[in-house]
């Protein structure tokens, strides 16, 4: 994706911020869901090519979903509980995606034990 595009979205998404869902119009929903999956499109193309920590100043997936969580949890509507999902699923996907670059890259014995003890402990909770 062009980064002018990766651009507009974010600013779009940032411009929607401050919006109150329940006030929320269709086009500002439209717009929201439209930014999302640029963006998801945006990142699945870089993660094919090779995965790319974001920038420091970037949001991360995981304060994303933590921010749509503290959202959903203010005013418990079906339209923040979306966004909170919608969230927790791009950080999920990241995070798996890091495990599995982790598995891929380990070069050493004692490398791959650490990762799969956490992966253990990880699935029992």
């Amino acid at each position: 994706m062009d980064k002018k595009w990766k651009k507009v979205a974010k600013e779009n998404l940032e411009s929607l911020k401050n919006v109150d869902p329940d006030k929320a119009s269709k086009d500002q929903y439209l717009l929201y869901a439209a930014s999302i999956a640029m963006l998801d499109h945006a990142e699945q193309q870089n993660e094919s090519v090779q995965f790319k920590p974001e920038n420091a100043d970037d949001k991360t997936a995981y304060n994303e979903y933590m921010d749509n969580k503290r959202m959903y949890r203010d005013s418990k509507d079906d339209t923040t509980k979306q966004y909170m999902i919608s969230a927790l699923d791009r950080y999920m996907d990241r995070l798996s995606g890091e495990l599995e670059e982790l598995i891929r890259d380990a070069d050493c014995h004692e490398e791959r034990k650490m990762i799969k003890k956490y992966l253990n402990k990880i699935q029992s909770v």
